[in-house]
């Protein structure tokens, strides 16, 4: 059986799900991670905010390609296959009436699914739809879009209009969830055993996004704390869906 989890950005579906992924590798399974927003800016006339952003990561104008290398690592610690879309991350992105900049300050990013973002959503489904033309045994793994961030409800919604004989997974949002547990609108949750090696592996291929370990915390210490703490309670290894 094939296992495709979709992820927003260059880090999510490792960063949520990567205990599980590793213990699925153990197991035989094919298991691949598909990133929707890794496309590379047709400019280098970044945005004052996207800007900051390449200053905190340290990664500058070549911020894609270097988060595409830690991705590929990360990836192959864990035993997944990546492939990349070439849709743009929201802090490339600009409104599609104004043509001004999406994101303009941080809390811009949690602003949820707008009807401003239909067109995009139509064009990630229809991409997703021609790949996955032709498989079979497969089951495909969507972010509950906890924290409602932009980019993550739109991948959500883009799955959920698919039309697919697949049956729909869905993984929380690390470490979003953390503020947002209660946020889960999916009905019936499935844990999965893993092992300690498992563990171990899901906080080593979160280190070699270096790049963005500053996003959410002060260093590689804190944040194998807070994975330490979030996997004790099933994060990492468990998955909710529709139907039982």
């Amino acid at each position: 059986m094939k296992w495709i989890y979709l992820s927003p950005h260059l880090d999510d579906a490792v960063y949520s799900c990567g205990s599980l992924i590793h213990q699925q590798m153990r197991s035989g399974l094919h298991v691949e991670i598909w990133t929707i927003f890794a496309g590379y800016p047709p400019s280098l006339d970044f945005s004052p905010f996207a800007q900051a952003i390449h200053a905190r990561w340290g990664t500058g104008a070549a911020s894609i390609a270097a988060r595409r290398s830690e991705d590929t690592s990360a990836c192959a610690r864990l035993g997944a296959i990546p492939f990349y879309f070439d849709f743009l991350d929201i802090i490339y992105r600009t409104h599609p009436l104004t043509g001004l900049s999406e994101i303009v300050e941080n809390d811009d990013l949690f602003r949820g699914y707008q009807d401003s973002d239909f067109i995009l959503r139509q064009a990630i489904t229809r991409c997703l739809q021609e790949k996955l033309a032709g498989l079979e045994d497969t089951q495909l793994v969507v972010p509950l879009g906890l924290g409602n961030h932009v980019d993550h409800a739109l991948v959500r919604r883009a799955a959920e209009e698919l039309t697919s004989p697949f049956p729909l997974g869905y993984y929380a949002d690390f470490p979003y969830v953390m503020k947002a547990e209660s946020e889960v609108d999916v009905p019936f949750e499935q844990n999965y055993p893993v092992l300690e090696q498992d563990v171990a592996a899901w906080g080593d291929a979160i280190t070699l996004y270096s790049s963005q370990v500053s996003t959410f915390w002060q260093n590689e210490a804190q944040m194998r704390e807070e994975l330490s703490l979030y996997g004790q309670k099933g994060g990492g290894s468990r998955l909710w869906f529709q139907d039982q």
